[in-house]
């Protein structure tokens, strides 16, 4: 049997508090399976801010508050 390896999402959390008005860049990472990957948001992020497929959260706050939301990766043979 051959088991196809797991894949580990890498980043910090919580993620660093980001400030209203000021620019935002945090990473998300994966280690396991075969590159590329490609990661996709479940919930919400905080007005202004967005996650690429490539696992940077990135923008601008536009509001204070917090949001909760799940990361989810697949990688280039689709697990």
């Amino acid at each position: 049997r051959v088991r196809p390896s797991t894949i580990e999402i890498g980043g910090a959390c919580p993620l660093p508090k980001a400030n209203v008005g000021a620019p935002y860049l945090q990473r998300f990472t994966a280690d396991g399976g075969t590159p590329p990957y490609r990661f996709r948001l479940d919930g919400r992020l905080p007005g202004g801010l967005e996650l690429s497929p490539d696992g940077a959260v990135r923008g601008t706050a536009l509001t204070p508050g917090s949001s909760s939301f799940e990361v989810e990766v697949t990688d280039a043979a689709n697990r």
